[in-house]
């Protein structure tokens, strides 16, 4: 069979969502493995947590020592509203009420107001001398900068879901902080008392008169939901717009089923049409029948049945040169011809009244549908019409309600006012006390913090080491890639537990080894893929010099020699051939010299040790022009050797330091590109994909070969299970 096609379309690499254009794949942000990233650096990490922890210690002290904070805190407890006779009452002294006015207080206590009145008291010089001593002029303490320290100290908020108030200041001296803070609870505790003594009037009167225009507009609401509801008569609108839903829904059936029948009727309007547009048309068996059922042809039948019964008798006694024979005959021709004719002309006026009947249908039905139209439109207006009416009306019982609502909560708020003051309803639970430790530094804070930020700073810069290290380092890298396929993974030689002396031919050497395992994995993906698509030559090419292409050609060929297949290894790297080394073969006549007709294939193949195993050397030096390698006779030859060999497989030059294998993939049925981890960067293997996309070879995909277990290739412990198990070892 013909191996080397003369033209064949760039085999398409994409895959479903994969990038349309060739930089796409430089686009892909790197992909991170955290569960490898974490086998890789633990000890880096155990490291830096550890240093981490004795640096929070460390930082804790040296605070401890430095800059302590001290916080000092008062607890008012707050009661609900009581009754005249002094009972809580569930109604007014509700859970929603008393968190509000817990809030209340909460924001009186953070207030300017108490501030103010706790810096402008003497007690704080005298009693905090050391903290007022910051804001002294002179003799005198400067107010305005004091209260900005004291409220930027300064804190109040509810403590959870109690009925409790919390106030705290902190302060670097303990005694001071505690001095403080009870200078701030006196200034709100006299605050609270004044504010209770004072006149409420104002208050009163305000919440009367917003109760007063809360009714008002409750009745003006309702009189204009009142006025709608006559006028509208809204009693029917439900039933008016559930008809006119009901009719919507009718009208839309009906619609989809006329337009279902036009559609079928233009469907078979069309097929008669275009039969009849047709250089030969075909008339229905049953037209036909129709046509030959009506009474003129059935006359014309009869009177041929006549003439032929009238020619059978007459041929009993004549002869068929008689002229009453003839002229019968010539009659019956005449009568078949009119039967002919007549019958052409009854089934052309049957297609065409069909045809008629068929666009008079469509027409009815286009009519139909434009009237269903109208129709839905007419009923689609009213039921937007009675629905927005019935909005209106639910908006304006929406509004009264909350009219209403809010109407008894002001209520509520004047019953409240008349019951009750905040002077009884706030009590100091608890003073402030010298705290007896201090709220900041704190091992159990600091250790964990310096513990999380080493490991942080240290897993960052790893991961970013790992996105700009642009190596392939794994299989999953050339996944990452996209619309690249990977073939398989070759370990690193010395994951391999039987160490291997070359790495060349261990598949030879060492068959139950690990490296030999793998290339059985790869030879049944390459034979898969080849077998299927009918490919007998592959190129395995490589990108940078040391990516062991050479090895994987060698092992390749090994695997498949030894599976009873009859393989062909060619060496067209003509820079640094090793084919013939690595074989034990001559480095006389070869490749070059069939290139350039000196020798034939037959004359310049050697056989080795290996059973079905042939190799063509790369020939002699004098011979070795690189042009040949992409020239008609290198396709004449590969056809040649697909029609001895069971696979023929081609070792070239590394694409980056030579031509050779771009020209030569052209030249072969399939291409599989060899990766050395931790050797060639992922953009140099997009680049080379996308070249290879570019020719007319089939890309089987990429073998990442020299793959260590400690950058997140084989496992160590898998591989030594493997080789045990390989070895019939427990």
């Amino acid at each position: 069979m013909a191996t080397i096609p003369t033209s064949r379309p760039a085999i398409p690499l994409s895959r479903p969502g994969a990038p349309s254009t060739p930089g796409a794949a430089f686009a892909a942000a790197p992909v991170v493995d955290p569960v490898k990233l974490v086998k890789k650096y633990k000890w880096l990490l155990m490291a830096a947590a550890a240093a981490g922890v004795f640096l929070g210690t460390v930082t804790h002290y040296a605070l401890l020592y430095t800059y302590p904070i001290y916080t000092a805190q008062i607890f008012y407890k707050v009661f609900p509203l009581e009754d005249n006779r002094g009972h809580g009452n569930p109604a007014m002294g509700s859970e929603e009420e008393l968190k509000r006015f817990i809030a209340t207080e909460v924001h009186v206590l953070n207030s300017d107001r108490i501030i103010d009145k706790a810096v402008n008291d003497p007690r704080l010089i005298r009693e905090a001398p050391k903290w007022s001593g910051q804001f002294m002029v002179g003799a005198a303490l400067d107010t305005t900068l004091a209260a900005k320290a004291l409220k930027k100290n300064l804190s109040s908020g509810a403590l959870g879901e109690s009925n409790f108030i919390r106030m705290s200041f902190w302060w670097r001296d303990k005694v001071e902080a505690t001095a403080v803070a009870r200078v701030v609870g006196q200034a709100y505790a006299r605050d609270r008392q004044l504010t209770a003594t004072g006149d409420l009037t104002d208050r009163r009167s305000s919440l009367t008169r917003s109760i007063e225009d809360m009714g008002v507009q409750i009745q003006n609401k309702q009189k204009d939901r009142q006025r709608i509801l006559q006028e509208q008569k809204v009693e029917s609108l439900d039933e008016h717009l559930n008809e006119a839903n009901t009719a919507i829904r009718n009208i839309q059936d009906r619609l989809v089923d006329v337009r279902i029948q036009r559609e079928a009727m233009v469907v078979q309007r069309n097929r008669l049409q275009a039969e009849r547009d047709a250089p030969t048309l075909t008339y229905p068996d049953a037209m036909r029948k129709r046509v030959d059922d009506e009474q003129g042809i059935q006359r014309i039948k009869a009177s041929i049945n006549e003439l032929e019964a009238h020619l059978t008798a007459l041929r009993k006694s004549l002869s068929e040169d008689h002229r009453t024979i003839q002229r019968r005959r010539r009659e019956l021709e005449g009568q078949q011809q009119q039967l002919d004719a007549e019958r052409q002309r009854m089934l052309g006026q049957a297609f065409d009244a069909e045809l008629e009947t068929y666009n008079s249908q469509v027409s009815m039905l286009d009519a139909q549908e434009d009237d269903l139209l109208k129709k839905l439109e007419i009923h689609k207006a009213r039921a937007g019409e009675l629905t927005q009416i019935l909005q209106q009306v639910k908006d304006l019982s929406t509004e009264i309600d909350r009219l209403t609502a809010t109407k008894s909560g002001l209520q509520e708020d004047l019953q409240r006012l008349d019951l009750g003051t905040r002077q009884n309803r706030v009590y100091l639970y608890q003073d402030a006390q010298i705290p007896p430790s201090p709220t900041f530094p704190r091992l159990t804070i600091l250790i964990p913090l310096g513990a999380i930020l080493a490991v942080g700073l240290v897993v960052g810069v790893v991961v970013l080491i790992e996105i700009v290290d642009q190596r392939v380092k794994t299989p999953a890298d050339i996944a990452a890639l996209g619309r690249t396929r990977v073939l398989g993974i070759v370990p690193h030689a010395g994951e391999d537990p039987g160490a291997p002396q070359r790495v060349e031919t261990v598949f030879r050497d060492l068959p139950s080894g690990i490296l030999a395992e793998s290339y059985r994995q790869v030879r049944a993906a390459v034979l898969k893929r080849m077998q299927q698509a009918g490919h007998k030559t592959l190129l395995v090419m490589s990108g940078m010099p040391g990516s062991g292409a050479t090895s994987v050609v060698c092992n390749l060929a090994f695997s498949v020699a030894l599976a009873e297949e009859k393989v062909l290894v060619i060496d067209a790297n003509f820079r640094r051939p090793a084919l013939h080394r690595i074989f034990e073969a001559r480095e006389g006549k070869g490749l070059s010299d069939v290139l350039t007709g000196a020798a034939t294939l037959a004359e310049a193949v050697q056989t080795t040790a290996t059973e079905g195993l042939h190799v063509l050397t790369a020939g002699s030096a004098d011979n070795r022009l690189f042009e040949r390698l992409s020239n008609s006779k290198m396709t004449d030859l590969l056809r040649e050797a697909a029609g001895r060999y069971d696979l023929v497989l081609i070792d070239v030059a590394p694409a980056m330091v030579a031509g050779d294998a771009v020209g030569l993939a052209n030249r072969c049925d399939a291409t599989m590109l060899v990766v050395r981890a931790m050797g060639e960067k992922k953009g140099l293997v997009a680049r080379l994909r996308n070249e290879i996309a570019e020719t007319r070879t089939d890309f089987l995909g990429v073998l990442v070969n020299a793959v260590r277990s400690a950058t997140g290739g084989y496992l160590r412990g898998n591989i030594r299970a493997s080789h045990s198990y390989q070895n019939g070892k427990e």
